[in-house]
């Protein structure tokens, strides 16, 4: 197999990670675990559909529940009780990933320190991921990403975006689907600040309880997340900024169909591509290249090599 090893050459440059990430901080994570966790919280049709096979993640199961309701529309069937399941489910899916949150603690050990230093070789940092590692990372881990900025600024007891914020520091955090800490209100975004006394775990699932859901991309079809994307204005300015890279490290992201938004961008748009590949192989090395244009300068590294907390090793 011919892999790319010099990992030095990716210091410095903007970095993509997807749930493979999420997955390296906490097992959990895993789609499998997260349907399963949907899937404990139900005895109707719901677990009918998480218990299909062929399911192997959420996104999946939005795509086929959102694709059955255009085919109803079409056939002027009643499409209401589809619409509740669908509602049921992107709940419960928000609710399951704020359940199973890291340990904040995690991030002050030595393991979460020198994996925030090891992250913070990078430059800008985009994520599909829901989660609160990185926001961690930025706020508990020491040194870490402390000099990294996620454009959000003080206002009162949230805090609120600012795209003016992105010419002050110098890297980034961009949550291209949103994140379970943000939420909008009227034609602003704000995000959830840890307060005295409460984690920002509890006010999250304080405002799910109140059904206030946060600004997260739930739909399964790429043309739907993308039309999203373009409804808000910080997924907007976060997508913007990622069209204008011209280089790029992958992550933990398997660039699927229903990310082809994200795919199309990096091919309309990239010069030179670091993909991490896990425990690669030839046919899995193949299955990558076939992603790619030809105008892509693709180098396929072991992602297992990337970030590593063993203090051992």
């Amino acid at each position: 197999m011919d892999l790319f090893e010099n990992l030095e050459e990716l210091w410095g440059k903007p970095l993509l990670l997807g749930n493979g990430f999420s997955v390296l901080n906490n097992p959990t994570f895993n789609y499998t675990n997260l349907i399963d966790e949907i899937k404990n919280e139900y005895e109707d049709e719901m677990t009918t559909i998480l218990n299909d096979n062929n399911n192997k993640n959420i996104e999946e199961i939005l795509f086929k529940i959102q694709s059955s309701i255009e085919i109803c529309k079409i056939l002027t069937i009643d499409v209401e009780k589809i619409k509740k399941v669908e509602e049921k489910l992107k709940k419960s899916f928000i609710e399951t990933i704020t359940k199973i949150q890291p340990d904040s603690n995690f991030f002050r050990t030595e393991s979460g320190i020198l994996f925030g230093n090891q992250l913070k070789k990078f430059g800008n940092i985009f994520t599909t991921s829901y989660d609160l590692n990185l926001y961690y990372l930025m706020v508990q881990s020491k040194n870490g990403l402390k000099n990294h900025s996620d454009n959000f600024s003080n206002d009162g007891n949230y805090l609120k975006f600012d795209n003016e914020n992105n010419e002050i520091h110098r890297h980034h955090i961009y949550y291209l689907h949103g994140n379970i800490m943000l939420f909008s209100n009227e034609d602003n975004v704000y995000k959830v600040r840890h307060s005295q006394g409460q984690r920002i775990v509890s006010q999250i699932e304080e405002n799910l309880n109140n059904n206030y859901l946060p600004l997260i991309i739930t739909e399964g079809n790429s043309e739907h997340k993308l039309n999203k994307i373009n409804g808000n204005k910080y997924l907007r300015f976060c997508f913007k900024e990622f069209i204008k890279l011209k280089s790029l490290v992958i992550f933990g992201h398997s660039l699927s169909e229903f990310d082809k938004h994200i795919l199309d961008v990096i091919n309309d748009s990239k010069k030179r591509v670091y993909y991490g590949l896990n425990k690669p192989t030839n046919e899995k090395i193949n299955k990558v290249k076939s992603l790619f244009g030809e105008n892509i300068e693709l180098k396929i590294f072991d992602s297992s090599l990337l970030f590593n907390t063993d203090q051992n090793s």
